[in-house]
């Protein structure tokens, strides 16, 4: 819902400044956008359904799929993280906030900033006598 009103609003803001429109004119386009693209926004997302975000140790799982996941925001009490299954090149954006459960928000967010690279990524080592290790 807030994407949408925030999408609308900039929409507006750019039409004010090109239009050169101030004071009460902007603060009415901005309003009169934002309140229509609120509505849509909360239609097209629709009820938030709740989704199982774990860290096995090894690779992180979303809903059972196996994948990459970033943090892309950290508000501390809200981040918004990537997810990104393997094999697949779409991102699926996950919204995460505490509601009242801060330890667990707590341990995520410790996963998620402590979680090994997967040994694709890992550094190569070269010996001195020119061999991977």
């Amino acid at each position: 819902m807030a994407l949408g009103a925030a999408a609308a609003a900039a929409v507006a803001a750019w039409a004010a400044a090109h239009l050169e429109l101030d004071g009460p004119a902007t603060a009415a386009l901005l309003l009169a956008a934002a309140i229509p693209g609120a509505g849509y926004g909360r239609r097209v997302a629709g009820p938030f359904a709740p989704v199982e975000v774990r860290w096995d140790g090894q690779v992180w799982h979303l809903d059972g799929e196996r994948g990459t996941c970033a943090v892309m925001l950290d508000l501390q009490r809200w981040l918004l993280l990537r997810f990104r299954a393997a094999g697949r090149g779409a991102s699926r954006w996950v919204a995460v906030s505490c509601a009242g459960r801060d330890a667990r928000l707590h341990a995520l967010r410790s996963a998620l900033y402590s979680s090994s690279p997967s040994l694709d990524d890992r550094p190569r080592v070269r010996t001195p006598d020119g061999a991977d290790d």
